[in-house]
């Protein structure tokens, strides 16, 4: 059985004093283990609904504590699943609240370990929840509880594609100016320049904003909402949240403005993994006009525009030369995300080898002149740009 994990001193605590105070006096109150009190909820969503497990990213559960005597001790839930209430197995993650969201990923692998070598999942299954709560690390038995068995009726389980590869492309749709709004509309990320499988892109999106990213530029089955992602990381403070409660709900931002969103893919026991990165809309100029500086120097920032329709501003050139920028990613070497103006004009990512500068290695339609006192202008909604 699963060896739990006691998750605050002020439960240890708690377990100390019950424990002297027995040993003073025998009369004093002992620990009530919580049987028969200790209950795991029905899922609502369980009896009429299938659980498609390669297309969810949670299985959400909701108990309460078991009843120790009136005492809130911090405790911890183990979760373990069975298809026939014989034979149980123990998930890896622990919990420590009462509402509990079991990885989909993770509920998956669970169901393989149970189910064989060849297993068919050609068709829902029932599956058998119960938790398992404890507030002693160093005891087991103390505080220990088993909640009821919870059955859910039609699990579609799936066996990971031992060829998946990460998409070659990404795409978003929703209602933000770029698209123009129009959810017919994907607008492409740009690949992060020899990292498969990262794409990122610049957008303004209003408060209440919503969208989608998919692998594919047009709707069918592939496209992932909040609920969809396996993990998220609001690191401009945006107010990334869901849409709506269902499975597939859109992204949703609290928080108008502009924002660098950063997706990394990747494979893991057969499948996709998605990462999601909402970032600060960091733009840099590096390289010999401004004098030589090639790191993320807050001196050589752009101005952010309030609206979507702005210009990005650089600050003035300080000497001539080639004029580098690049977006700034969360663990991403800047020139991995640089651009450029082809003929001076349109926004160009970079995807290729620069080994030495744009003009020598693309030609000079892709190279940016610079001089002292100019300045860099990039307009992200429009993909254009200019140095005056």
């Amino acid at each position: 059985m699963k060896k739990l994990l006691n998750i605050g001193l002020i439960g240890l605590f708690g377990v100390l004093c019950l424990t002297a105070c027995s040993d003073d006096n025998d009369s004093n109150p002992t620990l009530d283990q919580g049987d028969g009190t200790f209950v795991l909820n029905v899922p609502e969503y369980a009896e009429n609904n299938v659980i498609d497990l390669k297309n969810s990213t949670y299985v959400n559960l909701s108990t309460s504590q078991p009843n120790y005597g009136g005492v809130p001790y911090s405790t911890t839930y183990a979760v373990e699943i069975s298809l026939d209430e014989v034979v149980w197995t123990d998930l890896p993650t622990t919990y420590t609240t009462t509402k509990i969201a079991i990885a989909a990923k993770e509920f998956n692998n669970a169901i393989l370990t149970l189910s064989g070598e060849e297993p068919d999942f050609s068709a829902p299954i029932p599956v058998f929840v119960r938790l398992l709560a404890n507030i002693n690390a160093t005891n087991e038995s103390y505080g220990h509880a088993e909640s009821n068995s919870v059955k859910l009726p039609n699990v579609l389980a799936y066996i990971p594609d031992a060829n998946a590869e990460v998409p070659e492309t990404m795409f978003m749709t929703g209602s933000f100016p770029a698209g123009g709004g129009d959810w017919s509309v994907w607008v492409k990320f740009n690949p992060v320049y020899d990292k498969p499988g990262f794409f990122y892109t610049m957008v303004y999106i209003p408060a209440g904003g919503e969208f989608k990213i998919n692998p594919e530029s047009k709707w069918g089955g592939k496209e992932k909402g909040f609920n969809q992602v396996n993990e998220i990381n609001d690191l401009a403070n945006a107010g990334v949240g869901p849409a709506g409660d269902d499975s597939n709900c859109n992204f949703k931002i609290a928080n108008g403005g502009w924002y660098t969103i950063f997706v990394r893919t990747e494979i893991d026991k057969g499948e996709v993994v998605y990462k999601f990165f909402m970032q600060e809309p960091n733009v840099y100029i590096f390289g010999n006009a401004n004098g030589g500086t090639w790191d993320y120097s807050p001196d050589w920032k752009f101005e952010v525009p309030a609206d979507e329709n702005g210009f990005f501003v650089s600050p003035a050139l300080t000497a001539s030369g080639e004029v580098r920028i690049a977006l700034q990613l969360q663990g991403i070497d800047w020139w991995r995300t640089e651009l450029t103006l082809k003929d001076g004009a349109t926004i160009y990512y970079r995807n290729e080898n620069i080994a030495d500068n744009w003009e020598k290695d693309k030609g000079p339609e892709y190279s940016i002149p610079g001089d002292p006192g100019k300045k860099v202008y990039l307009n992200f909604t429009t993909n254009t740009g200019k140095c005056e």
